[in-house]
C-alpha cells in the first residue's frame, strides 16, 4: 500500500483517467472519508477538495503512484 498526499486536486477528470489505466485500487481520503477514485460518482467531491490523500493498493501500485506523482507535479 502506498499513500500520497496531494495539495490540490486538478479540478477535472484527469485523475480518474490516470487511475483507470491501472489494476490497483485507488482511494481518496478527504476529511476522514474514503472515495473510490475510479468512480465517476466520486469525481465531484474529489475535484472540489483542496487536499487529499491517495491510497493505492494492488499489483501495479508502484507504477500507479509514479503516474499520480507526475500528474500532480505538473
Amino acid at each position: 500500500m502506498i499513500r500520497i498526499n496531494v495539495k490540490k486536486a486538478s479540478g477535472d477528470n484527469s485523475l480518474i483517467m490516470a487511475v483507470s489505466k491501472f489494476e490497483s485500487a485507488v482511494t481518496a481520503v478527504i476529511d476522514g472519508k474514503e472515495y473510490n477514485v475510479k468512480s465517476i460518482m466520486s469525481s465531484v467531491i474529489i475535484n472540489s477538495a483542496d487536499s487529499l490523500d491517495l491510497v493505492i493498493n494492488g499489483p501495479d501500485e508502484n507504477q500507479a503512484a509514479d503516474a499520480l506523482k507526475n500528474l500532480f507535479s505538473s
